[in-house]
């Protein structure tokens, strides 16, 4: 199977998800699975919980693109999260399929989901998570194809916000 892309992936995953509650974690190994009660804490009062990095162990050039994420969202979208790009979320079933359908292939898909979420009104709480350093795979957030496709997938999803 093609590799179509983060978004992609999570799209397909929420489409098939079947429990009343959904958790991603990246499997790169930057994350510790165990701090999911964290999560769990948080979701009784609220539609989504996400995860921030206090420090990140990226290269500076990520810090750079994070930094530059948050302000192109604020501009476009109208929303600041600490960390929106962490890749460690939990959603209530519900409050996907009330932002459903979602069409980012790539790693806007965070964008998406989120701008969608702030115009559906859900509940969105962020925890601290441990962020350590990537053990499996390469990174491609830097890549400048990957940045390209990020920006027409924000044009995308911001046209497609305002008309409905």
């Amino acid at each position: 199977m093609p590799n179509r892309g983060y978004g992609a992936a999570l799209r397909e995953g929420f489409a098939n998800s079947r429990f009343d509650l959904v958790v991603f974690n990246d499997g790169d190994g930057q994350f510790d699975f165990s701090e999911v009660n964290k999560f769990i804490d948080k979701i009784d009062d609220s539609d989504i919980v996400i995860g921030f990095r206090k420090k990140r162990f990226d290269h500076p050039f990520r810090h750079i693109l994070m930094n530059l994420l948050k302000i192109w969202d604020f501009i476009f979208f109208g929303f600041y999260f600490k960390d929106i790009d962490c890749g460690f979320k939990f959603f209530r079933k519900s409050a996907l399929d009330k932002i459903f359908p979602l069409r980012s292939e790539g790693a806007m898909i965070t964008t998406e989901i989120l701008a969608k979420a702030k115009k559906a009104k859900l509940k969105i709480e962020q925890v601290e998570v441990s962020h350590f350093p990537r053990k499996y795979g390469d990174q491609s957030g830097g890549n400048a194809r990957v940045i390209l496709r990020a920006i027409i997938e924000t044009f995308k999803v911001w046209h497609s916000i305002r008309k409905v």
